[in-house]
């Protein structure tokens, strides 16, 4: 929302800061019959995350 950096860094470090996501529950996406970080992929990279 706000570009707040500190002092000396350029926008591109501030972006790199780490950040931690919370899924609650992965579908088999691409119906291999196994839930697994394919499926966690597809879903960080497709689906709306709220």
């Amino acid at each position: 929302m706000f570009d707040i950096l500190e002092y000396g860094k350029t926008a591109d470090e501030d972006n790199k800061r780490p950040y931690k996501i919370v899924i609650n529950e992965v579908a088999d996406y691409n119906e291999d019959v196994a839930v697994d970080l394919v499926d966690v992929e597809y879903l960080l990279k497709n689906q709306k995350i709220l």
